[in-house]
């Protein structure tokens, strides 16, 4: 039985150990978070991962009561009290978790042989602007649940209503035609642009 104890007991850098290894997957969903490299096919995923980040900050504070020394586990609690009540407020704020969420769900896929083309706007309940701007992506499944992105296009000017049309040609170029709404003169106009795509996305 003390075996088994000492078996499951953390070691003595284990809570250092676990610090580190959370802090680095913290920086990391964060990066992923600005730069919107990898996201989950599935939006309920996406959610989970966003809730998932958000108690990182309560699990550091728990690691800290590993440590031995009290002045460390003083330091680790008033380290990560901040954050922790930052995602409490968050938490508590839907507006942000929505647009949280809200980074990762597509408004229009546009689905090639190797990949998608896809339209992400801002919500229209968290833009008062009526002429909200759109990211266009391409997108490719990488792992069963898992897709790369990288941005192709980027119109902060004009509110998108759909992409109406399309044609690929030859392997790395996609002709799209967007419809506009002119939220001035109350109308729609299209235009048609011509974008560089790859197979494998960035190669």
């Amino acid at each position: 039985m003390k075996r088994l104890f000492r078996f499951f007991k953390p070691s003595k850098n284990q809570p250092l150990l676990n610090l580190v290894i959370i802090t680095f997957l913290s920086v990391l969903f964060l990066a992923n978070l600005i730069f919107k490299i990898f996201s989950f096919v599935f939006p309920s995923f996406n959610a989970i991962a966003v809730a998932l980040f958000l108690l990182i900050p309560f699990l550091l504070i728990l690691n800290g009561f590993f440590f031995r020394r009290w002045w460390l586990k003083l330091i680790n609690f008033w380290i990560f009290l901040l954050p922790s009540l930052l995602s409490i407020w968050i938490f508590n704020n839907a507006t942000i978790i929505f647009l949280l969420i809200g980074i990762y769900q597509p408004e229009q896929e546009i689905k090639f042989k190797s990949y998608n083309i896809a339209v992400y706007k801002s919500p229209a309940w968290l833009d008062t602007d009526a002429q909200r701007g759109f990211v266009l992506k391409q997108e490719k499944i990488i792992f069963p649940g898992i897709k790369l992105a990288k941005p192709i296009y980027e119109n902060k000017n004009y509110y998108l209503d759909r992409i109406e049309n399309y044609q690929l040609i030859g392997r790395d170029k996609v002709v799209l035609d967007f419809v506009y709404y002119d939220a001035d003169k109350k109308r729609k106009r299209k235009e048609s642009k011509e974008f560089q795509v790859k197979d494998f996305v960035y190669f």
